[in-house]
């Protein structure tokens, strides 16, 4: 979706969404290395679970209001540059969420009584089904407006 949200602004070139992709993926990275710290405390995966659940739909929304806030600026800028503050206005904090959920769900897994090798397989299918479950789902979908996203309210 911030691919969709701020394409009106930076032209879609492939340095520019090389940027983009990066900035998820650390994001995705620092959130897996979060996880396993949140996983080394003494807090059982009872808690870590349901509160990165709802973290993560309370960081979203945040992301969504700030994102109009962080297009401003960014407009301002490069191609390059404005590409990297809005993704990491929108996409890095709730790619590190998403990271921290997956090496909780691979641990809960794993506690569940499952190998590594079985959670680790399980957690990879059910990414990619959901991947694919999305993709067809969005094929099917009518194309909607991005434009509400970045409107500042009134």
């Amino acid at each position: 979706m911030i691919f969709r949200c701020d394409w009106p602004f930076f032209p879609s070139v492939s340095t520019t969404l090389a940027v983009r992709i990066a900035v998820v993926l650390a994001g995705m990275a620092v959130g897996g290395a979060l996880g396993g710290r949140f996983r080394a405390g003494r807090t059982p995966l009872d808690f870590w679970l349901p509160a990165t659940s709802f973290a993560s739909a309370v960081l979203l929304l945040l992301c969504y209001r700030w994102f109009s806030g962080a297009v401003e600026p960014a407009v301002r800028m490069g191609a390059l540059s404005g590409a990297l503050v809005t993704t990491f206005a929108l996409a890095f904090p709730t790619a590190c969420i998403s990271g921290a959920m997956f090496t909780l769900i691979g641990a809960a897994l794993h506690s569940a009584g499952y190998s590594e090798t079985r959670a680790t397989a399980l957690l990879a299918v059910a990414n990619t089904a959901g991947g694919a479950g999305r993709a067809v789902f969005r094929g099917f979908q009518p194309q909607l407006p991005v434009k509400h996203f970045y409107q500042r309210p009134r």
